[in-house]
């Protein structure tokens, strides 16, 4: 389980990011308590799933 701040810098994105993710529902957290954390899991399968980067065909 990885929190917020750790999250964001496994994936390299910012927090806010991350909140927005969560807004769009293609993350999920889970709650323990009131804190938010994330399964690795569920990091992995949202960063598979992202756009990869580099060249593009035109």
């Amino acid at each position: 389980m990885l929190t917020v701040p750790e999250a964001a810098r496994w994936g390299g994105v910012c927090r806010t990011k991350l909140y927005g993710e969560i807004s769009s529902g293609r993350l999920r957290p889970t709650k323990i308590g009131r804190k938010t954390v994330f399964r690795k899991e569920d990091l992995l399968m949202w960063r598979d799933g992202l756009p990869r980067g580099g060249n593009h065909a035109a």
